[in-house]
């Protein structure tokens, strides 16, 4: 009974790891789209425009978010994955 408990545990830690890593992903992508078209707000080639500056701030944030949304989505995948090796032991090994 125990390994089919660990085995669902698993299987959503492994499923919520999977999405977050996709989240991470397009933020990801968002914040490097808010850094090219950041290149292009100057004015002549050395005048930012404010345009610039929200971008830059953007990237920021984004990158900030991207980065927390990573660091959790590996945790999350290396704890379903011990957990489903736990799984694994408990159903290989019984109780007696």
């Amino acid at each position: 009974m125990l390994d089919v408990a660990l085995t669902t545990v698993s299987i959503t830690c492994i499923a919520t790891a999977l999405l977050t890593l996709t989240a991470g992903g397009i933020t990801d992508s968002l914040a490097t789209r808010a850094i090219k078209s950041s290149e292009s707000c100057f004015i002549g080639d050395t005048m930012p425009t404010d345009k610039f500056f929200e971008n830059r701030q953007r990237h920021e944030r984004l990158r900030r978010i991207t980065v927390r949304l990573m660091t959790s989505g590996l945790v999350t995948l290396v704890v379903g994955i011990a957990v489903l090796a736990l799984a694994a032991w408990q159903f290989k090994h019984p109780a007696r």
